[in-house]
């Protein structure tokens, strides 16, 4: 599958984070990474995403908070997809998504395509 974009993939795992940007890179994305929240809402301040995938529990500033901060920067990054990846049960995540306002994530381990799949969809999607 070909897609087009930038996506910011912002996950703590390093082994976790270079399987995704592999999967991201080989379908044709253009992949900036943050190992942390507080770095991805940087990179949302300085560059325009596509697509943003959040892990959600991370050091320092957690995916949830991290989320807030980017939907309150106002721009583009504001109301582009955010899909949050998990390793929670079904329960506990939608729990945690619907404190940040997410509705779309996947479970851990996720595989190359179910990922690339509803990336497909979300990119489609037109902005909130």
């Amino acid at each position: 599958m070909k897609l087009l974009g930038h996506v910011l993939l912002a996950e703590d795992n390093g082994v976790n984070r270079e399987i995704v940007r592999l999967h991201l890179q080989a379908s044709g994305l253009r992949v900036t990474e943050a190992w942390e929240g507080g770095q991805a809402v940087a990179a949302a301040m300085a560059e325009r995403f596509d697509l943003i995938l959040m892990d959600l529990e991370m050091p320092g500033m957690d995916g949830p908070e991290a989320i807030r901060r980017i939907r309150a920067l106002g721009g583009h990054n504001a109301t582009v997809p955010i899909m949050a990846l998990t390793a929670h049960g079904r329960e506990a995540a939608l729990a945690l998504l619907a404190s940040c306002g997410v509705e779309h994530y996947l479970t851990k381990p996720v595989g190359a395509g179910d990922l690339l799949a509803r990336i497909a969809q979300l990119m489609a999607l037109p902005s909130r």
